[in-house]
């Protein structure tokens, strides 16, 4: 529980660094930050699941679920991680394949294919109880690494300024709900 409660964030340090004059240093920052967040998500869908399990096997509902809450707890975390990054890279390289097929037209429609199937990726991991933040972060590494080679130059500028844009109106979000 304490994982979940105390995740570091570092956004404040992100702020702080900049991104041009050292990269690789910005760039540990954040994918540190990022799996931290990522794991404590995970950590969380195990700990909600084991607990469903011990609620069930105290009302005496299911024979099974007593054993599952018992020991499985680290079992849960690892089929949630790994189903998780599964899902999230099978949706970024089916992405990239559908985008190398696809013959578009417009840089908007590249981005609209991105931003779409980006999405099913989350939506997939939730309506199956995975962690959707993980499939959208892993989705979202496999297609800047391999989808955004397989768009225009314009669709892949178009895309850039679209997420960075999301990106920066998500965090003022935030930081104007949260403080």
């Amino acid at each position: 529980m304490g994982a979940i409660f105390a995740a570091t964030d570092s956004v404040a340090t992100l702020q702080v660094l900049d991104r041009d004059s050292t990269p690789g240093l910005f760039s540990l920052v954040f994918g540190e930050g990022v799996v931290n967040d990522a794991v404590s998500v995970v950590l969380l869908g195990a700990i909600a699941s084991t607990a469903k399990g011990t609620e069930a096997a105290a009302a005496g509902d299911d024979e099974s679920s007593s054993a599952f809450a018992g020991g499985s707890f680290v079992l849960t975390f690892i089929y949630l991680l790994l189903t998780s990054l599964v899902l999230g890279t099978a949706a970024g390289l089916g992405i990239a394949s559908a985008l190398k097929r696809l013959a578009l037209n417009d840089a908007h429609q590249e981005l609209a294919v991105i931003t779409l199937l980006s999405y099913l990726s989350y939506l997939l991991a939730d309506v199956t109880g995975l962690s959707g933040i993980l499939s959208l972060f892993v989705c979202g590494v496999v297609v800047s690494h391999y989808a955004l080679h397989n768009v225009s130059d314009e669709g892949r500028q178009v895309t850039m300024t679209a997420f960075r844009t999301a990106s920066y109106l998500a965090e003022g979000i935030i930081f104007i709900y949260v403080g």
